[in-house]
């Protein structure tokens, strides 16, 4: 009980410098999910303050006023839903989550609270050293719903059904079987040749061949 009281302590110390180091942006709720793996890891709290501090630069978007990089992201996970799996979209869009707020908690704190402690750090990880030019969250999120399509499209969950089994996953779930799920089905959407343009272009940020590519290979 007195270490947890000091590590609180701490974390609360930690933060507050961080409410002075970035004025602007301040104190935002879920901003602790993203510290207290950190502090746990460190335990140095200088070395977790700076750690910290590196991982907000990346994240910092995530917890803006106008929330605008999660209303992205959720429209880019519909975006990816839909391409794979229409079926879902379609039950979602029939019982009005086809918004994706269910997800609201998965992208914001980069599944903080859906693996065991130990788990959230190997996850972190491998979002952070992605070797390719896209936001590796979405494959995750998408991987992880597809998993659970056919419960929820066989119980025809609406929107309050799905946010409760969403929550009720949390620290049930396989971190090797969802990073598997979620490399195939990368991998397997990168290699399409129809993908739709916000996808190849927003998504996964794949330059488009230019018109001209073909001819100008011919003349050389």
């Amino acid at each position: 009980a007195v270490v947890s009281t000091q590590s609180t302590g701490e974390m609360y110390e930690m933060l507050m410098t961080y409410c002075q180091y970035n004025f602007d942006l301040g104190y935002v709720q879920g901003m602790s999910d993203l510290m207290s793996p950190l502090h746990c890891l460190f335990k140095d709290k200088q070395l977790a303050f700076w750690s910290f501090v590196g991982y907000m630069e990346k994240m910092e978007l995530h917890f803006t006023m106008d929330q605008k990089r999660i209303q992205e992201k959720l429209s880019e996970l519909s975006s990816l839903v839909y391409y794979c799996d229409s079926e879902l979209y379609n039950h979602l869009e029939r019982e009005d989550s086809s918004n994706f707020f269910f997800c609201f908690r998965w992208l914001l704190i980069n599944f903080k609270r859906e693996f065991k402690p130990t788990d959230v750090l190997e996850l972190w990880e491998v979002l952070w050293t992605c070797p390719y030019d896209t936001d590796y969250s979405l494959f995750v999120a998408t991987s992880m719903l597809l998993h659970e399509r056919d419960t929820i499209i066989s119980r025809k969950m609406n929107f309050s059904d799905i946010l409760r089994y969403i929550n009720d996953l949390s620290c049930s779930l396989d971190l090797h079987v969802v990073l598997g799920n979620a490399e195939a089905l990368f991998h397997l959407i990168r290699s399409q040749e129809d993908l739709p343009f916000n996808i190849r272009s927003n998504i996964l940020h794949l330059i488009e061949p230019s018109p001209y590519s073909s001819l100008e290979s011919q003349a050389k």
